[in-house]
């Protein structure tokens, strides 16, 4: 099994692109989010770390033959579009993105994406997860 990579630098997201041919004719097929929060034995609510608030997000590629795995740690926000009339689940591009400023990295199914645009949950346009860390790997 191939070991996680990080994205930390604009040189690591270039080597992911390249790995992943720029996720073009690539689709999702797989989301897994843990929280971190649960109720203990006494029903106190403990809201978990930000660390632990992690999602799983697993993609197929039509020229790949391994499957893409992203793990976002320290989520502070995702959406994820699902069936809609008329469309293609197909990935044509990505937007990866690293803050340094704010210490996010972004990531959305379209490279179109722009993080300071509102996201209306009733109409989403793409796919996106902002979190603190992302790593990758192939499986």
């Amino acid at each position: 099994m191939n070991e996680w990579k990080e994205i930390a630098t604009q040189s690591d997201i270039n080597v992911l692109m390249t790995v992943y041919g720029g996720f073009h004719d690539s689709c999702i097929f797989s989301v897994n989010y843990f929280s971190g929060s649960f109720t203990d034995d006494d029903g106190v609510m403990r809201n978990g770390t930000e660390q632990e608030k992690i999602l799983y997000l697993s993609l197929n590629s039509q020229s790949a033959k391994e499957t893409l795995e992203l793990r976002f740690s320290g989520v502070r926000a995702f959406g994820i579009v699902g069936w809609q009339e008329g469309c293609f689940c197909d990935i044509s591009s990505c937007y990866l993105k690293l803050d340094k400023e704010k210490g996010l990295v972004i990531w959305a199914d379209s490279e179109e994406f722009s993080p300071e645009a509102s996201v209306n949950p009733m109409n989403p346009e793409c796919s996106y997860i902002i979190a603190s860390n992302l790593e990758w790997a192939l499986r």
